[in-house]
């Protein structure tokens, strides 16, 4: 997905349309380091979303 330069993760979110309520129970990591929503993404950047729990 293309964003604007500057963009944090939680900009992100809102590109996706995830709830606040959904986004609080979510882990996020860039380039594989867990991090927080105010993250500002860089050209490149890998982001991945987590639940806090799951199973298999």
């Amino acid at each position: 997905m293309e964003i604007e330069d500057g963009s944090s993760v939680r900009d992100v979110l809102r590109a996706i349309k995830c709830s606040p309520l959904k986004a609080k129970l979510l882990l996020v990591s860039v380039n594989g380091e867990r991090t927080d929503l105010s993250r500002t993404l860089n050209d490149g950047d890998v982001v991945g979303f987590f639940y806090l729990v799951s199973g298999g």
